[in-house]
């Protein structure tokens, strides 16, 4: 049996202080309850990764999202089978015009706070390709 193919876009958004904002998932969610994971979602139908990231950061945290640049796509192989786009972003907005609409929390982290967290497997071994490719950047 094949598994359907589900393609995704997600971002990685750093602030001022190069840390990383995460999504906290509801213990109540099927898949990878209360786990921490990127912000993003499903590519719809006769959509483009862009505009998927945008409308799922319209979704996820109530804002719009202009300035992003693809970090690198990814091929993916869990419950589906398909291709994560990443993208990235430096977060201009200030925390509370943050409106959550999904998940039960958000919060920064520091690259080297990455390895502490319960985050799922796949968006962790993501961050760390991310991590490691801007290491000079985010050491600074």
């Amino acid at each position: 049996m094949t598994k359907k193919e589900h393609n995704f876009a997600t971002i990685l958004f750093l602030n001022d202080q190069n840390e990383i904002l995460l999504q906290k998932k509801s213990l109540a969610r099927r898949y990878q309850p209360g786990k921490w994971c990127m912000f993003g979602g499903g590519i719809e139908e006769n959509e483009t990764p862009e505009i998927a990231i945008q409308r799922e950061i319209k979704e996820e945290l109530g804002i719009k999202l202009t300035e992003f640049k693809l970090f690198k796509v990814f091929n993916y192989k869990d419950w589906y089978t398909g291709k994560i786009h990443v993208f990235t972003a430096f977060f201009e907005n200030k925390i509370s015009d943050i409106s959550l609409g999904e998940g039960v929390g958000f919060a920064f982290f520091a690259p080297h706070e990455i390895d502490k967290l319960n985050i799922i497997n796949h968006d962790k071994k993501i961050i760390e390709k991310f991590i490691d490719a801007n290491n000079e950047k985010l050491n600074k």
